[in-house]
């Protein structure tokens, strides 16, 4: 599919099209605004345990929209999204599976020390924020995408 400059038009419908398959990465920004939030209310600010619960399901429901993408990615090889700016094939789906249990794998050792430190809302955010890096990453194409 080819983009030219004065047809507005097809390109915000491939932008408008590459955010339906853009799940995973959109959940995943949305839960982190979450867990800022809840990082802010007081109440829930006392109970440690709140942000590491919210932290781990929120990679257990990005693991199964990536799943999802297996599901999507069967009946065609590849996905370019964003102009060519991002694809996803199956290795990329292989990384972010990696990614997502490399984070779940982090989660699950820090549960018995989130008491003994006092670890509060922040280290499960940038947690998050890792993870959502490396999941855009691991579909970059050009040197723009991996530098933002």
């Amino acid at each position: 599919m080819e983009f030219y400059v004065g047809n507005l038009e097809g390109q915000i419908a491939h932008l408008r099209q590459s955010l339906g398959h853009f799940g995973p990465e959109l959940f995943l920004c949305g839960w982190i605004l979450v867990q800022l939030l809840t990082s802010v209310i007081p109440i829930i600010r006392k109970n440690p345990y709140v942000p590491t619960i919210l932290s781990g399901i929120g990679i257990l429901i990005t693991a199964i929209l990536v799943g999802d993408q297996f599901n999507t990615l069967k009946y065609t090889l590849q996905f370019d999204w964003f102009m060519g700016m991002v694809r996803v094939d199956g290795l990329t789906l292989i990384f972010k599976l990696f990614a997502i249990f490399s984070a779940f794998g982090i989660w699950l050792m820090t549960l018995s020390k989130n008491k003994q430190f006092g670890w509060g809302s922040e280290f499960y955010f940038f947690l998050s924020i890792g993870l959502l890096g490396m999941l855009l990453l691991s579909g970059a194409l050009n040197l723009l995408m991996i530098f933002l």
